[in-house]
């Protein structure tokens, strides 16, 4: 069922630009981010303790970068990290930039965590660095890029299992992504290896390391690593990826290798 559950003629896009546009708007007037449907099932998904706490302080960040635009490449993580409420609170700096630029969509576009006058993001920023060695472009910029969260809301840790609905994920990320025809999706996790027998419309064609087959990996004896390469109905690539100790990419010489081992090089 579309998001807004009726037919519409917007796009995936557009429906989930405009439904999130609505949510923070709301947010900054002091309204929650967790009981229209699909959100509040979308919230239910989750239930972490101590660090693992959703924040709900500050807004949601469900994607970043122009979900109206031109992308490259995708990056899916799993939720946009620990809560920082002097930004993202309804009176922080950039819950007044969404307010300046007039949505969370124009907001999102900006890449303010990439951007001056914020400085250095070492979350963001490594993932900059993947595409480019990835790409073999040191100029990919990060308006070429688009990242969704498998869980919309901020959490210092991750503490509990995240089981979003295999639809809810089909409306808000892969619709979305159908339509914005990236080359490549870049999946970091275990989670998003969950979900691939819940999307039967993903074919995979490869696996390495756990679950697949043996490779050369740089990575420290002992790491689990799991690498899957799948088909998508738009025709990118999509690579999961997902090591002990870590949600994020690979780094160095593993890029080069998964890209050997995978047929990419």
């Amino acid at each position: 069922m579309p998001i807004s559950g009726k037919t519409t003629s917007l796009s995936a896009c557009q429906r989930v630009a405009e439904l999130w546009d609505q949510v923070v708007a709301d947010f900054l007037r002091g309204e929650a981010t967790t009981v229209r449907p699909p959100l509040d099932r979308w919230f239910r998904a989750y239930s972490g303790r101590g660090r693992g706490a959703v924040d709900l302080r500050c807004f949601p960040e469900p994607y970043l970068g122009d979900i109206l635009g031109s992308p490259r490449a995708a990056i899916l993580a799993l939720n946009p990290g620990a809560s920082a409420p002097s930004f993202q609170a309804p009176d922080g700096v950039f819950a007044n930039e969404i307010r300046i630029m007039g949505s969370y969509r124009k907001w999102a576009k900006s890449w303010a965590y990439l951007r001056e006058p914020w400085g250095y993001n070492g979350h963001h920023q490594r993932r900059m660095s993947f595409l480019r060695r990835w790409f073999g472009d040191n100029d990919f910029q990060p308006d070429e890029r688009i990242d969704f969260e498998l869980y919309p809301w901020h959490s210092g840790k991750i503490t509990g299992a995240m089981r979003p609905e295999a639809g809810i994920i089909r409306d808000f990320v892969w619709e979305p992504l159908r339509e914005l025809g990236v080359e490549y999706i870049f999946a970091f996790g275990r989670p998003w290896l969950n979900l691939l027998s819940e999307l039967p419309e993903i074919k995979v064609v490869d696996r390495i390391g756990d679950g697949g087959r043996s490779y050369a990996t740089s990575m420290k004896p002992g790491s689990r690593i799991a690498v899957v390469k799948a088909n998508t109905p738009s025709g990118a690539w999509l690579i999961i990826e997902k090591h002990s100790g870590s949600a994020g990419p690979p780094g160095g010489p593993e890029i080069e290798i998964i890209k050997r081992e995978l047929g990419f090089d």
